[in-house]
C-alpha cells in the first residue's frame, strides 16, 4: 500500500505493542514493590520492610498486618495507576 515506515509504526506497530508493553510494566511494578521490601527487610533501619519486621521481633500483630495492609495498599495504588495509563493509551490508539 506504500505507507512510509513512519505511518507504519505509528499506526499498526505501536498500538499493536501497547498492551505487552503495559502488562510488562503491571508485573514489573509487583515485582519492584517485592524488591524494595526485601530490600528493607535484610539491610535497612528505616521503611515498610523494617517496620513488619521490627513489629514482627518485638510480637506485635497490629504493627505487622498495619504494614502488610500499607504494602497491599500501595500495590493496588499503583496497579491502579498502571492500568489508567493503560486505559487512555489504548483509547487513544483506537481511532
Amino acid at each position: 500500500m506504500r505507507a512510509s515506515r513512519l505511518y507504519v509504526m505509528r499506526r499498526v506497530l505501536l498500538p499493536a505493542i501497547v498492551p505487552w508493553i503495559c502488562a510488562s510494566v503491571r508485573v514489573g511494578v509487583g515485582l519492584a514493590l517485592i524488591g524494595s521490601v526485601v530490600g528493607e527487610l535484610l539491610g535497612s533501619n528505616r521503611g515498610l520492610g523494617w517496620y513488619v519486621e521490627q513489629s514482627a521481633s518485638r510480637i506485635d500483630v497490629t504493627g505487622v498486618f498495619a504494614g502488610l495492609v500499607i504494602l497491599m495498599a500501595v500495590g493496588m495504588a499503583l496497579n491502579e495507576l498502571v492500568k489508567a495509563v493503560e486505559a487512555r493509551l489504548l483509547r487513544r490508539g483506537r481511532y
